[in-house]
């Protein structure tokens, strides 16, 4: 058993610790974005780039606490697909790696818990 696969001493997933790291630089990235759509703009001209950016930052943040809510009831391998889509956005800027290794953690806990 590698070190991915051990369990915290909650008896979930060592990456979810990966992925509420990466739900927090998700929730950061929103509301400085939502800053910038809807209170830092003076002209108002309809939906923009930047409000499709907000949506996509809004969507992924969903996906993470819905990634996060499956392995916190133990459905590591369906938690951690979701979670590395909903950070896969984010990796090229970067921090969506955090959310990556936290889905892929989750994901093999689940192997190991499953036996495979």
């Amino acid at each position: 058993m590698s070190s991915e696969a051990v369990a915290s001493p909650s008896g979930a997933s060592n990456g979810l610790r990966w992925a509420y790291g990466m739900l927090l630089l998700e929730a950061l990235e929103l509301a400085v974005v939502g800053e910038v759509a809807f209170f830092d703009r003076t002209s108002r001209g309809g939906f923009g780039a930047v409000e499709l950016y907000f949506t996509l930052v809004a969507a992924t943040l969903v996906g993470q606490v819905i990634g996060i809510a499956l392995v916190l009831k133990g459905r590591y391998r369906a938690g951690g697909t979701v979670q590395i889509v909903a950070s896969a956005m984010h990796v090229l800027k970067g921090e969506g790696l955090i959310g990556v290794i936290g889905g892929m953690r989750a994901r093999a806990y689940g192997r190991v818990s499953d036996g495979l």
